[in-house]
């Protein structure tokens, strides 16, 4: 097997991800489409209204207690579930405001008033999986899965993205083989609204376990599904760099550093690896140009005194 590049920084926003944060930009256009629309995503169990009549409530007692593992609560009500969704709401304008704890709490709220919403376990288990809380993240994620499925006002592109995040703790936790198969199927679904996400972990899972060739199909697939998405393309060097075909690593890593936008600009270990490429290509001049802008970004982080001894190296 050959040697695995390092991955990138230590800790959960360094492990480049395709999975909370983008989660988090999809609940903020969520938000201000329901905003817009005024109708309140109520939740309702499959066997809605069974509690209603005393006829089926021996029926719906025991189904109940199959299915979700409690008594007979129903639906949340019109109320309820108006309350739920406006703290929901709230908690993602406080995430805008970087307020994490207050958005915590209304979260918590939500839950509370409406237990049969996925939206507030979606969101937790993205929160939890950015700070490090693997265990909390999963249960969160996969509570979330399994309303929404229980559910018709959810469908599969809502599962697709609970999954994908579900498939990030997953490989942080390294468990592999388990992400592997769950990102697989999500990616392959039509149904799924971004699949270029659930691709890009799928090849950031491949890697990992060093299967590079199989990082390589993974992420050349997450780039074809939208080739603006850089972190594909990094991943993608990054696979290319450990099989050693530095040309096709360099020319990933400057389609990631070439898409537009200032995040993918200023990604620092994309500058990193595109140095080492260039070095190993005997691209001196360009690599030591690579190493510097490296060292502009961050001089403190892991990636920037890696650039540094690059540097010195080069002396």
């Amino acid at each position: 097997m050959r040697r695995r590049v390092s991955s990138s920084r230590p800790g959960f926003s360094g492990g480049l991800s395709a999975g909370p944060l983008a989660t988090l930009r999809s609940l903020f256009a969520r938000v201000r489409q329901n905003r817009r629309l005024r109708v309140p995503r109520v939740t309702s169990p499959v066997l809605e209204g069974a509690c209603s009549s005393p006829r089926s409530a021996a029926v719906a007692w025991a189904l109940a207690l199959a299915v979700f593992g409690f008594g007979c609560i129903g639906p949340a009500s019109a109320e309820n579930a108006l309350r739920a969704q406006k703290e929901y709401e709230l908690s993602v304008g406080l995430l805008g405001e970087q307020n994490i704890p207050a958005a915590f709490e209304h979260l918590f709220k939500a839950k509370d008033l409406d237990p049969l919403n996925p939206e507030p376990h979606q969101l937790l288990g993205n929160l939890y999986l950015l700070r490090g809380d693997l265990g909390k993240a999963e249960e969160e994620l996969r509570e979330a899965r399994k309303l929404a499925q229980r559910n018709a006002a959810y469908g599969p592109p809502f599962i697709a993205e609970v999954e994908n995040s579900l498939g990030v703790v997953l490989v942080h936790q390294k468990r592999y083989d388990e992400a592997i198969a769950l990102l697989r199927e999500t990616a392959s679904n039509l149904l799924n609204r971004t699949p270029h996400l659930a691709w890009g972990n799928l090849g950031w899972a491949y890697y990992e376990k060093g299967q590079y060739t199989d990082a390589v199909a993974a992420l050349t697939q997450s780039i074809r599904h939208q080739n603006r998405f850089c972190l594909g393309y990094y991943r993608l060097g990054q696979a290319y760099l450990a099989l050693r075909d530095f040309e096709r690593a360099e020319e990933s890593l400057t389609h990631c550093l070439e898409v537009s936008d200032e995040g993918c600009h200023n990604l620092q270990d994309a500058w990193h690896l595109r140095g080492q490429a260039r070095a190993r290509l005997g691209q001196r001049d360009d690599a030591i140009g690579d190493f510097e802008r490296c060292l502009e970004l961050a001089a403190a982080t892991p990636t920037g005194r890696a650039c540094q001894s690059y540097l010195q190296a080069t002396q």
